[in-house]
């Protein structure tokens, strides 16, 4: 489960279901870039939110990809 908001529009997201919706490799592409951008200890990147990140890193392969290695091996293919 997933809180979000404040106040009265506080609200709890199953991301259960978005797991079981999306290939393994875009799962751990999402983890990869969940630490690049900054975990929740910082809320932008370069002064953009995290919604237009996830959407660029979603249009390309190469993107899901670069991503999902992000942790696993120590060296990273350019």
């Amino acid at each position: 489960m997933l809180q979000t908001g404040k106040g009265a529009k506080r609200r709890c997201i199953n991301v259960s279901g978005l797991r079981e919706s999306i290939t393994p490799v875009t799962c751990s592409a999402l983890l990869g870039l969940y630490g690049f951008t900054g975990c929740n200890s910082t809320s932008a990147f370069q002064e953009k939110g995290k919604v237009k990140p996830i959407k660029l890193l979603l249009k390309k392969e190469k993107f899901i990809e670069a991503f999902s290695m992000l942790g696993n091996p120590w060296i990273v293919p350019e």
